[in-house]
């Protein structure tokens, strides 16, 4: 019944939004960290985010629900007054309008928060692209430059053949023509020789036909003379 009645008495006061001690914590303690941190630029002041610190560091250091909620509140209501708020037992209760700008608060950290997570993938998805498309214009460029290479070796592959055949071409002229004129050698001196040989021989019949003729010609003489 006394609980009852302080409700009546709370509401009559004017205050017709409340909220359980640990919902409160655990759904607006986000806008604390938001400000200890200075996120999406809710506030740059340094002593709200020394309180939003102190705020956080009382909350997870284990203090009661109402001790929690009262230096939370203390936090993120920086531009409300006391009385705009009353915390009880079990439940903190608002005035019109000040949980609503509460709820808008979160909101918007909410929404920066995901603004900046999406952004934040956006990012991570576009390097995965231009990393994709940077490998396959890496591996295109190397295909072209193998390509390129390619051709100009092949280029100077037949041009190297080309002047090698030449090469091989001069020398196998140079080759041909000294065997054309070691044998042609051969041939005069083997012509010279025979040439030499039957005018030698010649010679060496006609005066064996000679001596012969007169040794002949000696015995057949003795031979007249005898008889």
């Amino acid at each position: 019944l006394y609980r009852v009645v302080s409700a009546i008495r709370i509401s009559r006061a004017g205050f017709p939004a409340r909220m359980p001690l640990k919902d409160f914590v655990q759904r607006f303690i986000l806008l604390a960290r938001a400000l200890a941190a200075a996120l999406f630029g809710i506030c740059e002041e340094a002593g709200v985010r020394e309180k939003a610190a102190a705020a956080v560091r009382t909350i997870d250091g284990g203090v009661d629900a109402a001790a929690g909620c009262r230096a939370l509140l203390a936090a993120v209501c920086f531009g409300e007054k006391s009385d705009k708020y009353q915390v009880g037992r079990t439940r903190v209760y608002f005035k019109s309008g000040v949980l609503e700008q509460l709820e808008e608060r979160r909101s918007m950290v909410l929404q920066a928060a995901a603004t900046v997570l999406s952004k934040r993938v956006r990012g991570r998805q576009a390097q995965h692209r231009f990393r994709a498309i940077r490998r396959v214009a890496l591996q295109i460029q190397a295909l072209q430059r193998m390509r390129k290479h390619r051709v100009t070796f092949k280029r100077l592959r037949n041009a190297t053949i080309f002047c090698q055949s030449l090469r091989r071409a001069v020398f196998a002229k140079r080759i041909a023509f000294s065997l054309r004129r070691e044998r042609c050698a051969v041939l005069i001196q083997t012509a010279w020789r025979r040439h030499r040989d039957m005018n030698l021989f010649a010679l060496k019949r006609s005066a064996a036909v000679k001596i012969q003729s007169m040794a002949r010609r000696m015995a057949c003489r003795k031979q007249y003379l005898i008889d």
